[in-house]
């Protein structure tokens, strides 16, 4: 069918780590996308537009950052290259742009690249702490779905992501179990991964294990999720998240 999705997911994070170094810094952030997506038969088109506000400051006290705004708008194209007969099993191909705003602050560091001095910066900044940078992004990647039992369904999703301008590129890897305890509810764990790496460092991994559930209808879809940190050395890292998004579709 050829449907439209419209909805949006909320998502907050509590901040632990700075380049995998504990102890040093706390803090949080919530980013909430707002989301439009039209499927059909094959074609898939996607816009994304996303709010982001985070706050830093060192575990000790003393001085910190702020930041609340527009995050990078996203355009999304996928396309399905195949399908077994019985529909069971797909596989699909996207690519998509993610659109810098103004909104790639960093708190500002000292010497240490440690010690905050209190206040912001987008001076020679490439990543601010909710992964907004000032460079646009490309991706490309493909996509898997297969269904297992009629109660387990598998997910899979591998992309490569390069913003030129900024010279990072991202590796995302993302794997879903879906049981479907009935019509209306489903259990889902999901391991999500991104691996940077950066011309002048530093690079490393990200990744998460995600617990939640989707409560659905022929219409509607909530879900709810909490992300559970097993490896955090890049960027600012999160301690504990919770996460959960409200859509609806129409044909």
């Amino acid at each position: 069918l050829k449907t439209w999705h419209f909805g949006t997911n909320f998502r907050y994070d509590k901040y632990k780590y700075l380049n995998v170094h504990d102890g040093i810094i706390d803090g949080r952030q919530w980013t909430v996308p707002v989301n439009l997506l039209y499927t059909g038969r094959k074609l898939m088109v996607g816009l994304s537009v996303p709010f982001q506000s985070w706050e830093v400051n060192k575990s000790t006290g003393g001085p910190n950052a702020t930041l609340t705004g527009l995050h990078s708008i996203a355009l999304q194209l996928g396309y399905q290259i195949w399908k077994n007969y019985e529909g069971s099993h797909a596989v699909a191909l996207h690519v998509s742009g993610r659109f810098p705003g103004s909104n790639y602050h960093q708190p500002i560091l000292d010497a240490t690249g440690i010690n905050l001095t209190g206040g912001k910066s987008s001076l020679g900044v490439r990543v601010g702490p909710a992964e907004a940078t000032r460079g646009a992004w490309t991706e490309f990647g493909g996509a898997y779905t297969g269904k297992l039992t009629e109660r387990w369904t598998s997910h899979l999703n591998l992309a490569l992501a390069n913003d030129a301008e900024d010279s990072i590129s991202t590796y995302i890897y993302r794997g879903m179990l879906d049981y479907r305890v009935n019509h209306n509810l489903s259990l889902i764990t999901e391991l999500n991964g991104k691996t940077w790496e950066m011309d002048n460092g530093p690079d490393g991994a990200n990744v998460d294990l995600l617990l939640g559930a989707a409560l659905y209808n022929a219409d509607w879809q909530g879900t709810i999720g909490f992300p559970i940190s097993l490896n955090h050395s890049w960027g600012y890292g999160h301690d504990f998240g919770f996460t959960m998004g409200l859509n609806t579709r129409w044909d």
